[in-house]
């Protein structure tokens, strides 16, 4: 008789994921969002689920709603481990790692954490997952290599090189993985729980966009955008808080544009009902993997009107809303959207009917029970 095979523990070394089993701890983004819904379903199916988390006052080990929690070091927004100053917080890093005791480390997002787990697993003997969690991840001209010792830079590229798979969220990162990398890639599509919520199309209200104050999401452009559509509302989410530089920097322009309502700070996943109430959602990021908020936007038929971000093309493929890339296109597809209310139906039912087939994550978690599978 075969003996059934057990199912492999999975360690994600995400450190901002505590946020959400904990969010009046504040800030986290859409890359603790997706793999929270990834382990939040794999625990479903009966994996064992462990997260290194940052130290925010919690005992060293701590179980949250069946997912066991171990704590690293205290929060910092990019910890260089390679540093003198930092060896203590490689040390608890590593003995955390020991302690998770995981068949499989999942490292999301670029940074030289990559090369350090791949290290701890080619020693452990464990196998290792890289996730790359934006188009930066596999471009070299990102941010982090320019702004990184080659030290660092050596230990993302070792993590990438020495990982058991890497996985990619679109065919455009895949292909610059094997481009710069020399690594093949595998392709599993963000995911996002489809739901049976009904939306009344007659109760909408606003512009809608969501998101942080960091340089990269550009929200000045959604007040310079109202300024130029005065006659309709747009209301500005803070999905993690928006803290002191945003104040700073945007709030004499907020006090000059009457049509722009402001909340700082809307905790996920009360963010989301949000949706419901919106004619589109704006989107002015400089670059992004792919983002969540156009998930979310998608699954609540609501076309998207993006300024830069078109992963795959699939805005324009599928008609899912508008690729504007300019300014002055973006006004027009705007306004375009707003005066047309057959378009912005058609582009809502489209945008559901993309998400119901290429981002239910039932459908998609079954993609790394296979990947898990192969590695084991």
């Amino acid at each position: 008789m075969k003996m059934p095979i057990s199912k492999p523990k999975i360690c994600f070394v995400a450190q901002y994921i505590y946020k959400i089993l904990k969010p009046e701890l504040g800030t986290f983004g859409g890359l603790e969002v997706q793999h929270f819904l990834v382990a939040k379903k794999l625990k479903e199916l009966g994996y064992s689920i462990v997260f290194l988390v940052y130290d925010y006052g919690q005992s060293k080990r701590i179980s949250i709603d069946g997912f066991q929690c171990i704590k690293t070091s205290k929060q910092e927004r990019h910890i260089k481990y390679m540093r003198l100053s930092n060896l203590k917080k490689l040390f608890l890093l590593w003995k955390a790692l020991e302690e998770a005791d995981a068949d499989i480390y999942y490292v999301p997002g670029c940074g030289s954490l990559v090369g350090i787990v791949a290290i701890f697993c080619k020693l452990k003997r464990k196998k290792f997952i890289f996730a790359t969690a934006s188009d930066i991840d596999v471009d070299l001209g990102n941010d982090f290599y320019s702004c990184t010792k080659p030290i660092e830079r050596y230990l993302y590229s070792y993590g990438i090189r020495n990982a058991d798979a890497v996985v990619v969220q679109t065919e455009y990162q895949k292909v610059q993985l094997e481009k710069n990398f020399s690594v093949k890639g595998i392709k599993i599509s963000c995911g996002i729980s489809i739901t049976n919520h009904l939306v009344d199309t007659d109760k909408k209200e606003y512009i809608l966009w969501v998101g942080s104050d960091s340089d990269v999401k550009q929200p000045q452009i959604v007040i310079e955008l109202a300024k130029k559509i005065s006659g309709v509302k747009f209301l500005m989410l803070g999905i993690s808080p928006l803290g002191k530089k945003f104040s700073e920097t945007l709030s004499d322009r907020l006090k000059n544009c009457p049509n722009v309502e402001y909340h700082k700070f809307i905790p996920y996943p009360q963010h989301l009902n949000y949706y419901d109430n919106a004619y589109l959602l704006v989107h002015t990021s400089l670059f992004e993997g792919f983002p969540n908020v156009f998930l979310e936007a998608w699954e609540r038929a609501v076309p998207v009107v993006s300024l830069n971000v078109d992963p795959d093309e699939c805005i324009c493929k599928y008609k899912l809303g508008f690729h504007s890339r300019t300014f002055d296109n973006m006004i027009s597809h705007v306004k375009l959207l707003l005066e047309n209310e057959d378009l912005r139906a058609e582009m809502g039912k489209n945008s559901r009917r993309y998400v119901e087939e290429n981002h239910n994550i039932d459908k998609i978690i079954y993609k790394y029970v296979e990947l898990f599978d192969n590695l084991i």
